[in-house]
């Protein structure tokens, strides 16, 4: 591979990808000289490997080339980027006799000059394919702990009040982060009176890092989906847990709220859809 300390190789308005023309030039063993006076820069190549006896003569912002005293042209012209001069790969290289190819998945330009086979050619871009991509910057894992979004899926999601297509997402486990809100805990006691909802059969305590986040809790199981209500106390809807964490009740109704041991999953509310997780409580 080769290396560009200054100006970087880019594809131009004509879909070329340009380089400076020292690095691919002399990397193939050719000399190049720069002509300041008719703005011109000379190619000289001795036969060796693949390549031929070449003599290329290119000016800049002109697309014909005169290559071993006979006139070419190029589809893009030779220009000055940052002081250096930028020519098309593909074609000076081919000029001096080497077979160039695009490999679109890492979007690399190779130059061949030993008379390499196609599948010799198909070998060597996959293992420069494969250097590139352990040199790009990979994204670094969260530490244990910390929420990772998955990817959204669209569901059509029925409740007592109508059907609704919502995006959800599959999480692994807490903690679950909603935009700046984080569910870091969630814990069931069965059987927990409550002179405000009712008939409780159950109280869901979910634990979360405001007070003013409040979230929907959603079951789903075999019954479908469940929306289950929050319980205002004379405090709100959310209590202090003094370590700078609050929580929340969610009340289980006898008769009318599926029990807590048949729902598979739990979700949370967020402004973009429904974060599930799989329910530590479920009796499978």
């Amino acid at each position: 591979m080769v290396n560009f300390p200054d100006q970087k190789p880019y594809i131009d308005k004509n879909n070329r990808t340009m380089v400076p023309v020292r690095f691919p030039a002399e990397t193939l063993g050719a000399n190049v000289d720069w002509l300041p006076n008719t703005r011109q820069v000379h190619i000289t190549n001795k036969a060796h490997d693949a390549l031929l006896d070449t003599d290329i003569m290119a000016t800049i912002d002109r697309k014909d080339v005169i290559v071993n005293g006979q006139t070419k042209f190029m589809d893009t012209t030779a220009v000055i980027t940052n002081s250096r001069t930028m020519v098309p790969v593909r074609f000076i290289s081919e000029y001096l006799g080497a077979t160039v190819t695009w490999h679109e998945s890492s979007r690399a330009a190779h130059v061949f000059t030993k008379g390499q086979t196609k599948e010799e050619i198909a070998k060597i871009e996959e293992q420069i394919a494969q250097e590139i991509k352990k040199q790009q910057p990979q994204p670094q894992p969260k530490p244990p702990g910390q929420f990772v979004k998955p990817e959204g899926v669209k569901k059509d999601i029925t409740l007592d009040t109508g059907t609704y297509n919502i995006t959800t997402y599959e999480c692994k486990n807490l903690p679950v982060e909603i935009y700046d809100t984080v569910i870091s805990k969630i814990e069931y006691k069965p059987g927990t009176p409550n002179e405000i909802a009712g008939n409780i059969a159950g109280t869901l305590y979910v634990t979360k890092n405001k007070a003013s986040a409040d979230t929907s809790i959603y079951l789903q199981g075999d019954f479908g989906y469940y929306l289950c209500g929050i319980v205002m106390t004379s405090i709100g809807t959310s209590i202090s847990n003094n370590d700078g964490t609050y929580y929340s009740i969610y009340y289980f109704t006898i008769g009318r709220t599926p029990s807590i041991e048949t729902a598979k999953k739990i979700g949370f509310s967020g402004k973009d859809g429904i974060y599930f997780i799989d329910n530590p409580y479920y009796n499978q």
